[in-house]
């Protein structure tokens, strides 16, 4: 966007829309409501109303653009599914990949939204939450395009092709500016392998949302933001009230965006919808009463918000064992070695396995560890979050740096009071305090789970929730024992001094 476009940044709602524009398809209520405010009813997913028109049609949609990149998406898993064939040699496809030539058919209406008269652009007239859902659906159309663009370079044709017809047949540039040209194999920017009119689109709704272009949609584009209410006709009350995710009612919450559009997928994106609303909730329910206890000593609330916390943790490792418990996972290694061919086509096994341990950019972990005050494991699972930070809505990140800047950290509350604290209550605070870092290793315990179900080498990527388990344990108090051996040392000294 232009240097001086007054557009806010994501922390907060867009102002009004023009009264000459199409209405919304979310905005009926949180109209002044933080987006990505993590107190929201749905923890660290997108505060907005469940439901959302589909967008399928232009008279659904607040501009015909919209509807197009909804189509787009919608044609994700029926265009690209030779995509999916890991091992498929046919080799002339390149020639005329559909879902290329059915995203150069949106160029006009795409274009449109970003192209306006007297520096009026559409785009400008839209909601933030519509901006939101175009950079989702934008990632997705992304993510597919670079699939099939990696899947066209292994063509032995595509050479052949290119020096024919002049032209790139994925990303439709000519000469020296097509990616997948020649030899050449890898790419460092995103925006080099779509047309330049959809790299524009790209680059302002970045702007927009404060985000950087990836190659592949990031846990935000992927769960945060990827679901809606499915509402029947007999619900229509539903479109217009606040829904909570609950384990209770995640079945009637579709995905916006699929890969395959098939049920490994949509089962693996409801759980991480309630881990992300229950787990939020919790986090924020914690850090709101903790704060105030901590600031005025009050022990009592701070094991309560402990036990509280713990409980909340434990519905989520609860839910996920049911989870495994009611779902066969026999397919599930093959649904995500076709999975990774969008989202991490580049990336090792164990890299990939590291992603979905820690839930890519996920706030749910870093923000767990900083407010129990635990050190988040070096190593790889820490890189991928120093990576991804930028990908994460600003909101959630001022969040882990208040949660990480150990101001209102519950351990080191707790190892500053342990020596006046009386003996009852450094009890209750140690006992509360241990809980919660005995759910949470279960709950590590549950994510390692997951990954052994979606590699055939789990026995090699143990390691992963085995380190941090170990982390997790070093962090246990002994406030008991360390106020026996204070108390201890204590009266051997005033012996000593009656001696004298």
């Amino acid at each position: 966007p232009p240097a001086d476009s007054s557009r806010e940044s994501s922390a907060a709602m867009p102002t009004v829309k023009s009264p000459d524009a199409r209405p919304s398809a979310n905005d009926t209520v949180f109209e002044e409501v933080n987006f990505w405010d993590p107190g929201g009813i749905n923890g660290f997913l997108a505060n907005r109303p469940a439901y959302v028109q589909s967008w399928d049609c232009p008279e659904e949609a607040p501009h015909r653009g919209c509807a197009a990149l909804q189509r787009l998406v919608s044609l994700i898993p029926t265009l690209c599914v030779e995509t999916f064939c890991v091992h498929s040699q046919d080799e002339n496809r390149i020639q005329a990949e559909p879902f290329v030539q059915r995203t150069h058919l949106c160029q006009d209406d795409i274009e449109a939204m970003i192209v306006g008269n007297d520096g009026n652009r559409p785009i400008d007239e839209l909601s933030y939450a519509d901006i939101e859902r175009c950079w989702l659906l934008a990632c997705w159309i992304l993510g597919a395009y670079q699939a099939v663009a990696r899947r066209a370079i292994m063509s032995k044709d595509l050479e052949n092709t290119f020096e024919t017809s002049g032209t790139c047949p994925v990303s439709g540039k000519k000469g020296s500016s097509c990616p997948v040209s020649g030899s050449q194999k890898f790419w460092k920017d995103p925006l080099d392998l779509v047309p330049d009119w959809f790299g524009k689109l790209l680059t302002v709704l970045s702007g927009f949302v404060d985000r950087p272009v990836r190659f592949s949609p990031e846990y935000c584009e992927s769960v945060l933001n990827n679901w809606r209410l499915d509402c029947d006709d007999d619900d229509d009350e539903l479109q217009h009230k606040e829904f909570m995710i609950t384990p209770e009612n995640v079945h009637r919450v579709q995905p916006i965006c699929r890969w395959m559009a098939v049920p490994d997928e949509d089962w693996y994106r409801k759980m991480h919808l309630v881990i992300e609303a229950v787990g939020g909730r919790a986090v924020m329910e914690a850090k709101e009463s903790m704060e105030p206890a901590i600031r005025n000593g009050d022990n009592a609330k701070v094991a309560a918000s402990l036990n509280k916390l713990a409980i909340a943790i434990e519905k989520v490792v609860e839910f996920m064992r049911q989870q495994f418990m009611g779902k066969d996972s026999r397919g599930e290694f093959t649904i995500w070695a076709r999975m990774k061919l969008f989202v991490a086509p580049e990336d090792s096994e164990e890299d990939y396995a590291t992603w979905i341990f820690v839930e890519g950019n996920s706030p749910l972990m870093p923000a767990l560890h900083g407010f129990l005050g635990l050190r988040w494991l070096e190593g790889k699972m820490q890189e991928f979050q120093a990576s991804l930070r930028q990908s994460n809505p600003l909101p959630h990140q001022e969040l882990m740096d208040r949660l990480a800047s150990g101001k209102y950290s519950v351990r080191a509350y707790c190892l500053k009071t342990w020596r006046t604290t009386p003996v009852e209550r450094l009890a209750s605070l140690e006992d509360a305090f241990n809980a919660c870092l005995e759910s949470l290793m279960r709950y590590c315990s549950a994510r390692q789970r997951l990954i052994s179900r979606f590699f055939k080498d789990a026995a090699k990527l143990k390691e992963l929730g085995n380190q941090q388990e170990k982390i997790i344990r070093r962090s246990r108090l002994q406030l008991l024992q360390m106020r026996r051996t204070a108390d201890a040392f204590h009266e051997l000294n005033a012996r000593k001094l009656s001696k004298h």
